[in-house]
């Protein structure tokens, strides 16, 4: 009695975890329906389910690729691939061929949401294998939009551009016009960098039709740009081009240009020369991307001081350039360092993916295939290697070259300065007076003329530009005094007041720091290594009271001023 009992009771079980499956599976296929027009709902509908009641395999992968799919319809990014790795454990080897396409579309989206572009492209790769074995048209045009967005992001221009133009052939078969008219115009901002113009000519035409027919202010804005830039670049008809934006943004925009118009509008009307008018679309630029540091920026400040060079603000424009620069120096180095781990990952992927291809390979071909492809490679990275040696010995007979160079101008240098003889040799003093004249020059923001500057420096080194000078460092330390006095005028005889333990040399260093020298003239103007100017510095800086070591000398000028 107890064990009919019993299989009654695992009977109930049964039957109700079979009842709790199929209800499961019937909420599956009602988020599926709804996953093209609802895709709110649909995720919705996938929150509600208990996972606990998906018992086989089939139906968690199932889940996960729904669920997948639903985020990326509902514009939410996701940045870890746990969801979609279930999916892909089984549909890897199993499943429906679209649904096999789908999976790996979807692990393509979070591994670009994650920034993995090579991960990105693999996976995409295996979605268009199975995507082609299957009938979904609109799938196909999807992946080959992918396709072509990948190969942008990472400067294929010639692949982006048969990409979009393979996406725009499935879309048109289907009659999708929105995404037709996207790759058309991604097509032509390829087109463009390509200087394919006649092409680029054909399918703006098309595209245009398109946009009007769907009504799309947007795309008919952007393809006016398009042609304007096309104007500029293929004939230099600036005056075409502002008229062609000018119309349709009156048209389309009641006379408001776009932010994204500014730029292009500024740029014409300094072409024009109308700073005055290029300048009314700058100025909002600029305020829009007060704090940043991207390449945006740059170009903006840039221009600005393009536009304020031509209205003959010269300071303006030059606190403009001076900021640009500081911009291109920022990105460059932050460039430089996050290329690193990027390079490493890289690195990283390409040798999991050569590793697994090669694993493949061995269970598929002959001991002897194998064998030939290994003395192949073997061949080819010697190959490199030698190229690579014949490189580095390169390189290294440059560096030589460049250090005795350096040596050889450093000895004449030393020896020139110490010599007892009362002559010189020409070209030494040339090369010295051309040395300060340069230092001048990056510093000179004074108002004096700057003729009487050379002539003193002309007679400190020479007598006559043949004899050598008995000149001392103090006379060197009063030349770049006078430069500081200049900008900030009585603000040597306020530092020998306050801080009297200065000597004339570290005085002279102060000098010289504030006025925005380099760390290797100043080495060179006091004949020193750079690991003794960084101890000179920290003895001014002690004789300063310069305690916070955030505080630079420049700094400390600037607050000594405005005492």
């Amino acid at each position: 009695m107890k064990k009919i009992s019993g299989l009654l009771l695992l009977s109930l079980v049964f039957l109700s975890g079979c009842i709790d499956s199929q209800h499961t599976l019937r909420i599956l296929d009602d988020a599926e329906r709804r996953m093209t027009d609802c895709p709110d709902s649909a995720l919705t509908t996938l929150r509600s389910v208990d996972r606990r009641t998906l018992y086989t395999r089939r139906g968690r992968a199932r889940f996960a690729l729904l669920y997948s799919q639903a985020l990326d319809k509902n514009c939410i990014e996701v940045d870890r691939d746990t969801l979609i790795r279930t999916a892909l454990q089984y549909y890897r080897y199993r499943g429906p061929k679209r649904e096999r396409a789908l999976a790996y579309f979807y692990s393509e989206r979070i591994y670009e949401n994650m920034q993995h572009i090579d991960s990105a492209i693999v996976q995409i790769e295996k979605a268009e294998k199975y995507a082609q074995q299957t009938d979904d048209i609109y799938l196909k045009g999807l992946i080959a939009n992918t396709f072509a967005i990948l190969y942008e992001s990472q400067n294929f221009v010639e692949k982006a551009k048969d990409k979009y133009l393979e996406a725009a052939g499935h879309f048109s078969q289907i009659g999708h016009k929105e995404n037709l008219l996207g790759n058309y115009i991604g097509a032509i901002r390829k087109f463009r960098i390509l200087k394919d113009y006649s092409n680029q000519a054909l399918y703006h035409k098309i595209a245009k039709e398109i946009a009007f027919e769907l009504n799309d202010t947007l795309a008919i804005l952007s393809l006016e740009l398009l042609q304007a830039n096309k104007l500029i670049e293929e004939k230099a008809n600036y005056n075409d081009a502002l008229k062609i934006l000018q119309d349709a943004i009156t048209k389309y925009y009641h006379g408001n240009a776009l932010s994204s118009y500014y730029l292009i509008l500024s740029n014409i009307y300094i072409k024009l020369n109308k700073p005055d008018s290029a300048l009314i679309y700058l100025q909002p630029l600029v305020d829009l991307t007060e704090g940043t540091q991207t390449r945006d920026r740059l170009e903006i400040i840039y221009m600005t001081g393009v536009s304020l060079k031509k209205q003959g603000k010269y300071k303006q424009a030059y606190e403009y350039n001076h900021e640009a620069l500081a911009i291109s120096d920022t990105l460059y180095f932050r460039e430089k360092e996050e290329s690193i781990p990027a390079l490493k990952e890289k690195y990283k992927t390409e040798q999991l993916v050569m590793q697994n291809l090669y694993l493949k390979k061995s269970n598929r071909y002959q001991l002897c295939i194998a064998l030939i492809l290994l003395i192949a490679i073997l061949f080819i990275s010697l190959w490199l290697s030698s190229q690579r040696k014949k490189q580095i010995l390169l390189q290294e007979q440059k560096i030589s070259d460049y250090r005795n160079a350096i040596s050889r101008l450093k000895a004449e240098y030393e020896t020139s300065r110490k010599t007892e003889s009362p002559t010189i040799a020409p070209e030494i003093a040339e090369r010295r007076i051309a040395f300060l004249k340069q230092i001048l020059d990056t510093t000179a923001h004074y108002n004096h003329d700057k003729e009487l500057f050379y002539t003193k420096i002309e007679q400190l080194l020479t007598q006559n530009g043949t004899s050598q000078t008995k000149k001392g460092p103090n006379e060197m330390f009063l030349l770049f005094q006078d430069i500081l006095n200049d900008r900030h005028p009585g603000i040597i005889d306020r530092l020998r007041e306050t801080y009297p333990q200065l000597t004339a040399q570290e005085l002279g260093m102060y000098c010289m720091i504030c006025l925005e020298m380099s760390k290797s003239a100043i080495c060179l103007v006091l004949g020193i290594r750079l690991k003794t100017y960084y101890n000179y510095r920290n003895i001014l800086r002690s004789k300063l009271n310069i305690t916070n070591e955030e505080v630079t000398i420049p700094q400390h000028l600037e607050t000594f001023c405005q005492q």
